[in-house]
């Protein structure tokens, strides 16, 4: 599941053409990003139960764009591996 950030609702058609998960738009009344202290193309990954099992920032030791073909292979394969997850 993405979550998109508030503001960025002109980009979600990249986000579809990207894969096959449910896509939440952020809300000023929920403001989740805000609840996780996320920005802008940061990725937070949970597990089925809702435990978070991966935090990559925005800048971080993991490239999170992905539109790049690399980092995107990457990421999925960590979406893979957390829907494994307890």
């Amino acid at each position: 599941m993405v979550v998109n950030l508030i503001g960025t609702q002109d980009s979600v058609a990249n986000l579809i053409a990207l894969g096959d998960y449910p896509i939440l738009q952020d809300t000023d009344a929920v403001k989740a990003w805000n609840l996780h202290a996320g920005g802008k193309d940061d990725m937070m990954i949970y597990s089925k139960t809702g435990k978070l099992v991966n935090y990559y920032p925005w800048g971080g030791a993991i490239y999170t764009a992905l539109s790049d073909p690399d980092a995107y292979a990457l990421i999925k394969q960590k979406w893979v591996d957390a829907d494994k997850a307890p």
